[in-house]
Parts: C-alpha cells; sequence; structure tokens
C-alpha cells in the first residue's frame, strides 16, 4: 500500500512538471492560438515573432489577434528586441534606446506613445534605423520595395499611396516587416541614425524651447548654479546618459556632456581624434574677445570654436590619442557677459561646484564601467577646510603649511578608511574645466577610476580674486 501510494505520489509529480512544460511550449507556438490561420500571409512571420518573442499572445483567450494595431511603443520594443536584444535585456525604457540611436519616435521616455503606429512611420523607423540616416517617410517607404520588403500590402503597384501608409500598423504587419529583414540578406544591425540637427546633445541645441527639454526628459536629477549666473539642469540614470542643460529666458543657453551623446557635424562624436575636429571645424579660435578684453586660449586639453550662435568646446583625453571626451556648448552672449575671468564667486556657487565635480566624477566613473561613489559629508569637510587653507594662504600642495599630509589632515578628522586618496586643482573655469584637467593628468586620473574606492567628498574656495581652489578625497572605509 505505501509503495503503491510512493508511486501515485511520483507519478503525479512527473506529470504537473510535463503539463507545465508542454503549456509553456504551446504558449511559445503561434499553432497554440486559435486565431492562427496557416494559409495567411503572415503565417510564417507570425510562427518566428512568436518563437522568438517579439509577439505574445494573449494566453487567456488563446488569441494572437493578428489584426490588433500596433502603438509606437509597442513596435520600438519589437524592432530593439530583434536588432539589440542584449541591451533589451538590461531596460525597460525602449525608448531611452531608441532615443540614444537617434530614431525618430514621436513619444520620449517619460510620455510614451499608445497611440497606434502610422504603417509609414513604421517604415521610416526601421529604414532609418538600417541604414543610420535620416529620410522622408516616401523614400523610406520606397527604399522598402526596392529591397523586395513590405508589411502585408498586396497591391503590386508599389507606390506611396499602395503602401497606404496612414492605416495603422497591424501585429502581422509588424511581424511580417521584421521577419522579411530576417530573411533577407541584408545586414542584420540596427545603425545610430545620422541627424541633420547638427552639434547637439541627445537632441537638444542651442535655442530649443525650455518646455520642450522638459517634457521630453521630465524633472532633472539636479539643480545648481553655474559660472554664468544661470543654472546646470543635470540629467542621468544612475549617472549613465549624463548630460546637462542650462536655460535662460525659457531657451537652452548651455549644454554639456561626457557620454556618447553628442551629434556634431560630418561625423564628429565623442571618440573622434582631434586630427579629425581640426579636419572638419578647422583652426579653433585662440582667444575670445568680451567688453572686459581679450581671453587667450593656449591649452593642449581643450578646443573652442565658434559656431553659428555659440561656443563649442571639445575636451580632449590626452591619454586615450587625444579623442574627444567632453563637449561644451555655450551661446554666445552669454559667454561674452560673464562676469570677469572665473563668474561671481558666491556660497551658492562654491557649494555648486561641489556638487558638479561630484556628479562628473561617478558620470566619468559609469562611462568606464565603475561603480558609483556615495557622496561622504565627513571627508567634505576635510576637503573644504583644505581648499580654503590653500586659498587664504596663497599655495597650492597636497602639504599644508604645517606639514599635514592628506592622510594626516583625514586622521585628525576622526576618519577611518582602509585606502585614502586625494586630488586637488586651482584656476580652472569651472568644475567642468577642473574635472577635465584632473582626467589628463596621470595621477589624479588613477584616483577618479579607482575601482576600490567607495566614498568621495569635494570642497571648493575661492582666494581673493575669485580663483577657485577644489579638492577631492576618496577613500574606502
Amino acid at each position: 500500500m505505501n509503495r503503491f501510494i510512493s508511486l501515485v505520489i511520483m507519478m503525479s509529480i512527473i506529470l504537473s512538471i510535463t503539463g507545465n512544460h508542454s503549456r509553456d511550449a504551446h504558449a511559445n507556438s503561434a499553432l497554440y492560438y486559435r486565431d492562427f490561420l496557416e494559409e495567411a500571409y503572415w503565417a510564417d512571420a507570425m510562427k518566428w515573432a512568436v518563437r522568438e518573442n517579439l509577439i505574445v499572445g494573449d494566453e487567456d483567450e488563446r488569441k494572437l489577434k493578428p489584426d490588433a494595431a500596433l502603438t509606437e511603443a509597442q513596435y520600438v520594443s519589437m524592432m530593439l528586441t530583434y536588432f539589440i536584444p542584449e541591451k533589451m535585456k538590461r531596460t525597460s525604457e525602449p525608448y531611452e534606446i531608441a532615443t540614444s540611436y537617434h530614431l525618430s519616435v514621436k513619444g520620449t521616455e517619460n510620455h510614451k506613445s499608445n497611440q497606434p503606429i502610422r504603417r509609414g512611420d513604421a517604415a521610416r523607423l526601421l529604414v532609418e534605423g538600417l541604414i543610420g540616416k535620416e529620410m522622408p517617410e516616401k523614400e523610406a517607404i520606397q527604399w522598402l520595395y526596392d529591397q523586395g520588403l513590405s508589411a502585408g500590402t498586396q497591391d503590386e503597384l508599389k507606390t506611396y499611396l499602395s503602401f497606404k501608409p496612414n492605416q495603422s500598423l497591424t501585429r502581422a504587419e509588424g511581424a511580417t516587416l521584421l521577419y522579411q529583414i530576417h530573411i533577407s540578406s541584408l545586414p542584420k544591425e540596427l545603425k545610430r541614425v545620422k541627424k541633420e540637427k547638427p552639434h547637439s546633445i541627445k537632441q537638444i541645441t542651442i535655442g530649443d524651447r525650455q518646455e520642450d527639454v522638459e517634457e521630453a526628459f521630465g524633472t532633472s536629477k539636479r539643480t545648481s548654479l553655474n559660472e554664468y549666473g544661470t543654472y546646470w539642469h543635470t540629467y542621468h540614470k544612475e549617472y549613465d546618459q549624463f548630460f546637462m542643460v542650462s536655460y535662460a529666458h525659457g531657451k537652452v543657453i548651455g549644454l554639456y556632456t561626457n557620454h556618447d551623446l553628442f551629434s556634431g557635424v560630418e561625423g564628429i562624436t565623442l571618440g573622434s581624434t582631434k586630427e579629425q575636429v581640426h579636419k572638419q571645424l578647422g583652426e579653433p579660435l585662440t582667444s575670445i574677445e568680451k567688453q572686459t578684453g581679450s581671453y587667450v586660449i593656449e591649452d593642449e586639453q581643450y578646443d573652442t570654436y565658434l559656431v553659428n550662435h555659440f561656443y563649442m568646446t571639445f575636451f580632449y583625453d590626452l591619454h586615450d590619442e587625444n579623442k574627444v571626451a567632453a563637449v561644451q556648448l555655450i551661446e554666445k552672449n552669454i559667454e561674452q557677459n560673464k562676469q570677469g575671468f572665473y563668474g561671481v564667486k558666491s556660497e551658492e556657487l562654491r557649494q555648486s561646484f561641489e556638487e558638479q565635480l561630484f556628479d562628473l566624477v561617478n558620470a566619468t566613473r559609469r562611462k568606464h564601467g565603475l561603480s558609483v561613489l556615495k557622496w561622504d559629508e565627513s571627508i567634505s569637510k576635510t576637503a573644504v577646510r583644505h581648499s580654503s587653507d590653500m586659498a587664504t594662504n596663497q599655495y597650492f600642495d597636497h602639504t599644508n603649511l604645517e606639514g599635514q599630509s592628506p592622510f594626516d589632515r583625514i586622521h585628525d578628522d576622526g576618519i577611518q578608511y582602509k585606502m585614502a586618496g586625494e586630488n586637488i586643482a586651482m584656476g580652472q573655469f569651472s568644475s567642468v574645466f577642473a574635472h577635465e584637467a584632473l582626467l589628463n593628468s596621470l595621477g589624479h586620473r588613477r584616483n577618479i577610476l579607482q575601482p576600490k574606492w567607495r566614498r568621495l567628498g569635494i570642497g571648493v574656495s575661492f582666494d581673493p580674486d575669485n580663483v577657485p581652489y577644489f579638492t577631492q578625497n576618496f577613500y574606502t572605509p
């Protein structure tokens, strides 16, 4: 009797496992769904799309709903899942990826488009991603025809109107478009679209409306005063996709990024070399003329150009083949009206420089695949005191006038550490220029990119002539 019960229990377990496995297998097959039609034009495409998890059926109704309209968000998700599945596994925000590839989407990360996508818009999105450049809708549709591709229309005329661009794209048609790409000889690669909107960061350029930027990207992570008397609005996702925007009178007047978000002319991006920049834009400025005088530019670490109505500065990585590591854009009148060489010192500006430098370090670490550091208030006070001491007593050294090293100062402040380090800088225009200068100094760079750090404190102080002094204290408890 006991043996019989054991066998029954074992059989029930096996049947239960087998039953679940069978259901999962059916759900991943188009044949499982009641509205699948073997004779339909989309049959092979839907089989493939369901198998690849590009299309998910309604298991409660056991329907694929091939004639249901796709929203833009759904179609973008299908495209990206097919072309770049690994990136899609790491995020729940397809619009973030779409924007980084400069795809012509109407929705944003904060305002997803849940309206049915037009067939014409779907064609343009797909073709631009395949060829890597902007293309008008009519040309995109013709390109699909020329490649022997379509989206379910049976009209042999192959004209713009016969494509029915204003009709909503159905699930079956979306699957068919991608399936035809899949079985074609075309490269299965999604390319970053080269936009005609030059000199932009995250597709934002000088003169854009503040309300449009805020509608697209939402509330910034931080707002802090800059040397121009305006405010940097800082955007990022855990310090990835990092950029800053500044506004005046409802318009964009400043932009900065050290991530791959810049679109220049003739293919200039982050990672382009100084030689390529000079080839495309010519010789950089040697000075900026202002009402208060001529400001000479003599620094191998960056080049500044006057482009239309704004100044564009390329920061180079001297330890990586002089490649562009960051870009800053400042509207011409804002730059020329800046008061003095460093701006006007204030307690708010001092604290803002500290916050900005902290964000810049973490954005750089994230770009290099390193962990983000935590702000440490205790060691920040240590850093502030050293910057203030240097500014007041007019010296620049890790060892203070009393002979104390950074480690002495940290120890005297009661901070326990396993390892610690210090960076100092002085005389740069801003936190941005200070950060880029520190990265180009090998010892300071090692500190910024040290994988074992866990905490960071920053202190800034101004001397009587408004010259800023920066101190960074890194440590691991």
